[in-house]
Order: structure tokens, then sequence, then C-alpha cells
């Protein structure tokens, strides 16, 4: 799954690619201790981080 968002391009419309990206790479996801609070728990700073990437012209 990493492999494949690492690897995924699409163009013309918005997609989740880069936080489901984020997800998998997220500590608390790598050691299996996210819970189904996870997205109300971190969600905002996920999509911080996604908008400073953007900002700078950097691809996650």
């Amino acid at each position: 799954m990493r492999r494949c968002l690492e690897e995924f391009t699409l163009e013309g419309f918005p997609t989740n690619a880069e936080l489901s990206y984020q997800i998998l790479y997220h500590p608390e996801f790598i050691l299996g201790e996210c819970t189904t609070a996870f997205l109300d728990e971190h969600l905002s700073e996920l999509l911080e981080f996604s908008r400073k990437l953007s900002e700078s012209g950097v691809d996650a």
C-alpha cells in the first residue's frame, strides 16, 4: 500500500491519497496503536502538514 501511494499520480481532481500516505507513515499507525478515534485525534495535524507541503511545493 505504501509503495502504491508513493507512485500514485492522478491529476485533474482532488483525492485522499496524500492523507492515506500520511496515515500509513504516522508512528502511532506503524506501532499498531491507533484506534477508531485516530482521525478525530490527528486529522488537524495531518491536514496542517499537507497544507505546509502544498505551500512549499513539495509532494508527499
